[in-house]
């Protein structure tokens, strides 16, 4: 049936808009004007805010500078009061009233001076010149002595006045004295303004750019913040203006000079003929000022209202855009065009519009169907038999029929899957395709489905064209009669090889080493346990853990590539020393693992073991370089009824045993094994609960200068106070910090406390720190170091480094590089316990050594063993020689000591002068060594007061 044609009707009426165009305005027209009308109010608000805000601004502006003209105000009180006080207190002193003028005069020109101004004495009768014996005020207002002497013992003060035309203004300060032998006399102080109100001459006593001034009764400037000769004089030019305002204090707008607008604010004086302080600041700075928080304010506002013309455009677009698309979508489906297209119309979260998007939906859908029906029906089958057609062509799928019986009857892809025609396949003859090990399994799953009449559904190998074997899943329903019989089976064989291969992957992956391919630790496991499950047999079984040395050294200086291929060569040689049913596993690191079955035991084991470390101790070739390591191995018997991780618990602490006694080397697990190391776990957890809770100290034993037993310096010996366990010595747990890794921030808190302790000590005084292999090897060794002498303020020179032997043999290289570094330091470097390890006479020539210590093993032993006599002659020899001090260890009576200086040895160190002791008993053990010593302790007193 053909599509159906679309309709050219007209839409009904009911969904046409109005006749009239005029009556027609777009929706976007009546948004706009909801969308002005709601915020008509908001920016309404938002200009009067403004305007609000900036008249609160103006009133707290102006308020500011008639606060500053107040300030002022107060200020040039002050200094009227002051100056009145000072002629207060010269008109009540005895003075010479009753001499002659010439001598009273001299007497006031004398205090005069100190005052920085003038004082005269006068008469307030008669003309100048009247007075007693002579005595005049000339030069002072005769109306301000009147005053004065109208109100005896109070001060008054005059406005501007000169006593000369040119002459430079005065101001003066008079007072009566008003006692009956000084009746109508009057003293003044006449003094230039400047002196009088020093405190305008302060420019920055006041904000920049505003002018002060204060002005007399009669509106002459008396003092100016700028410009004051110029000023100083002159008449205000808007004084009528300030005193038509008839107030205390105030504000108002005048010009200047120059004709700029001022805006001024005003006090007057207490105690002043009218005088005024006036503060003026230029109109811009003013309005400036309270104008700058109205511009972010107006800013904030005009943001704010532009967020919300987005927020109602957003919105405005959110109404809008369904409604367009509706109306888009509707020309399409009146048009005819794209029929067949599903809705593109988004849901709307406008009920109305959605309501009106789904009854377009619906009618458009209906016509859909209508054309949609014929199509489907007319394409299904031709479409299918194509799919079908394309899967069989390219070998995916092999399509079947087999009968009632399970016979073949047609098959089709069965030559792309098997290279065989498909001929071959009819009937049962397909069967021998089938891998022999998964026949039986095809044969039962067949069996079944035909017995239950069930789908068949099972996976098996069948021979591929290239001669190998593929997986391939089988499927088939049975298609039954209607009453019930089966008529025949209908399937499909799906290749499944690369599922299959990727599963198998995975699963390797899972259980084996991704570097080396040998098993992994969940593997290994399991491999214990069927071990486990065989000794209960009474077959003997063992496992081996092996760790390899200094591979961590290999992987840091040729690489990881090295260390990879360090770690396949280890493989390989492990593989060619297990038997065939032996289990090899990577456990991760550098750590292996065998799992050791069907030989005698513990024989089988060991002879392995040993074999293991001679062949893994033989050179490697890598890249070039040929490497030598070593190995350890622990062994542990499996016993009935073991639990795995129990028998890799026991190999690993056997392992951890032969480390411990030197590596290159195997051992078997003992049970004894088990406390010790459940004593080494307290041991670690008490380790750091003393790290973090600071329960070590720090000792100090004496280094003293054999020939005169003076004392050189202090070495600085770690101990740790237990709680329980009291003091435990540095023996008992600096291995075990080194291998846990607390000893680089152990020793970085030895460092300071030994640096802090020592830079309290006289100068001559140094401090030596034992520094071990782990340290030595931290790349922040330096940095320590330095930062200890920084903040502890010690010289470099007084602070020794002991490095062992042992440090500089796993890494020559690497340890010279870091000697140098901390030689660059200033400080010195001092061997330690030499002779005891792989002593090497080329250390003393290439290495940076400033010092020997001879180990105390040898200075025990001078009595009875004349070797360690030989040897001490040969080192003190030869260190005498290169310059290298030497210091024995261990001395511990008068007789070592005898025999040391007689060999030339530097310094001695030993019970015969001091154990350790705390820094708490230095000053006490300075005055047992001698009368130094006892300055020593003195000075040592006084620093830590």
């Amino acid at each position: 049936m053909p599509p159906t044609a679309p309709s050219t009707a007209p839409w009904p009426s009911r969904f046409r808009g109005p006749s009239s165009p005029a009556a027609r305005r777009p929706l976007r027209t009546y948004l706009l004007a909801l969308i002005l009308l709601a915020l008509a109010p908001s920016i309404g608000a938002a200009a009067i805010a403004v305007w609000r805000a900036g008249s609160a601004f103006r009133e707290t502006s102006t308020a500011q500078l008639l606060d500053t003209s107040r300030t002022l105000a107060r200020a040039v009180e002050s200094e009227l009061e002051h100056n009145s006080a000072v002629l207060t207190a010269l008109a009540s002193a005895p003075a010479p009233w009753n001499g002659g003028a010439d001598e009273l005069q001299g007497w006031l020109d004398g205090i005069s001076a100190r005052l920085g101004g003038r004082i005269v004495a006068g008469s307030a009768f008669g003309e100048a010149g009247a007075g007693i014996d002579g005595l005049t005020g000339a030069g002072v207002p005769r109306d301000l002595v009147k005053r004065a002497a109208a109100v005896p013992g109070r001060t008054v003060i005059s406005d501007l006045f000169t006593t000369a035309p040119g002459a430079a203004p005065d101001v003066a300060i008079a007072v009566a004295p008003g006692r009956g032998d000084t009746a109508g006399q009057v003293l003044s102080l006449i003094i230039p303004p400047d002196r009088l109100v020093r405190s305008l001459q302060q420019r920055d006593a006041t904000p920049s750019g505003i002018l002060v001034a204060v002005t007399d009764g009669t509106g002459r400037i008396v003092a100016r913040s700028r410009d004051p000769e110029r000023y100083i004089g002159s008449t205000v030019p808007d004084w009528n203006n300030l005193k038509a305002v008839g107030a205390s204090h105030g504000s108002f707008r005048a010009l200047t000079t120059q004709g700029a607008p001022v805006i001024f604010a005003f006090q007057q004086l207490q105690g002043t003929p009218g005088w005024v302080v006036v503060v003026g600041e230029p109109l811009k700075t003013f309005d400036a000022r309270w104008q700058q928080p109205l511009v972010g304010l107006a800013i904030g506002s005009g943001i704010a209202i532009l967020l919300a013309l987005m927020a109602v455009t957003w919105l405005a677009r959110l109404v809008l855009r369904p409604v367009q698309a509706l109306a888009e979508h509707a020309k399409v489906v009146t048009a005819d065009e794209h029929l067949d297209a599903p809705m593109t119309v988004p849901p709307s979260p406008i009920a109305e519009f959605e309501a009106l998007r789904a009854n377009i939906e619906s009618a458009e859908s209906s016509l859909r169907r209508r054309a949609e029906a014929e199509r489907r029906i007319a394409g299904a089958l031709a479409a299918s038999e194509r799919r079908y057609r394309a899967l069989a062509e390219v070998g995916a799928l092999v399509f079947w029929r087999r009968d009632s019986a399970g016979a073949i009857i047609s098959v089709t892809g069965w030559s792309e899957l098997t290279g065989q025609p498909e001929a071959a396949a009819i009937g049962t003859a397909w069967l021998e395709s089938i891998h022999p090990a998964d026949r039986a399994v095809a044969d039962a799953v067949w069996g079944e489905a035909r017995a239950m009449r069930a789908p068949l559904d099972v996976e098996f190998r069948i021979a591929a064209p290239d001669g190998q074997w593929r997986w391939v899943r089988e499927r088939g329903v049975a298609i039954k009669h209607e009453d019930g019989s089966i008529d025949e089976w209908v399937g499909v064989l799906e290749d499944v090889d690369a599922r299959r291969q990727a599963q198998a992957r995975i699963a390797h992956m899972a259980h084996h080493d991704a570097l080396t391919g040998l098993a992994n630790r969940l593997l290994f496991k399991e491999r214990i346990e069927a071990a486990v499950m065989r000794v209960s047999r009474g077959q003997p079984e063992a496992v081996l853990c092996i760790d390899l040395d200094r591979f961590k050294e290999v992987n840091d200086t040729l690489g990881h590539p090295a260390g990879d291929a360090l770690l396949c060569a280890v493989t390989e040689r492990i593989g060619a020393l297990v038997r065939e049913g032996d289990t090899v596993a990577r456990l991760g690191g550098d750590e292996f693992a065998i799992a050791q079955t069907g030989v005698a035991q513990p024989v089988g084991a060991s002879a392995l073991a040993a074999r293991l470390v001679e062949q893994l101790s033989q050179p490697y070739d890598l890249f070039g370089h040929q490497v030598v390591i070593g190995a350890s191995v622990g062994v542990a018997l499996i016993n009935p009824g073991d639990d795995p991780d129990r028998v890799l618990k026991n190999a690993d602490m056997a392992l951890y045993r032969a480390k411990e006694e030197g590596r290159g080397r195997f051992c078997f697990f003992e049970p004894a094994m088990h406390a010790r190391m459940q004593e080494r776990r307290l041991m670690e957890v008490a380790l750091r609960r003393a790290t973090a809770e600071r329960e070590f100290e720090v000792y100090y034993q004496p280094l003293m200068k054999a020939s005169t037993r003076e004392l050189v310096s202090f070495e600085a010996l770690l101990r740790w106070n237990h709680p329980e366990r009291g003091q435990i010595q540095p023996a008992d747990f600096i291995p075990l910090a080194e291998e846990i890794g607390l000893i680089v921030p152990l020793g970085e808190w030895v460092l300071m406390q030994a640096c802090a302790e020592a830079a309290t000590w006289p100068e001559h005084l140094g401090v030596s720190v034992n520094i071990s292999p782990v340290q030595l090897g931290h790349r922040g060794l330096s940095e320590a170091i330095g930062r200890a002498l920084r903040e502890s303020g010690l010289a470099p020179q007084r602070l020794e480094l002991e490095i062992t032997e042992n440090a500089l043999i796993e890494d020559i290289d690497a340890a010279m590089s870091t000697l140098l570094r901390l030689k660059a330091l200033g400080v010195k470097i001092t061997m330690d316990d030499f002779g005891t390890g792989c002593s090497s006479l080329g250390y003393l020539r290439s290495l940076p050594f400033d010092k020997i210590k001879i180990d105390s093993s040898f200075v025990a032993s001078l009595g009875n063993e004349q070797e360690s006599r030989a040897i001490i002659k040969a080192v003190t020899g030869l260190c005498g020689s290169l310059g290298i001090v030497t210091t024995a260890e261990g001395v511990e009576t008068e007789a070592q000591l005898d025999f040391l200086r007689s060999e030339h040895c530097t310094e001695v160190q030993g019970f015969l002068f001091s154990e350790p002791r705390p820094a708490s008993q230095l000053p006490a053990l300075l005055l047992s060594l001698g009368a130094d010593s006892a300055q020593a302790a003195s000075r040592l007193r006084l620093v830590r007061r």
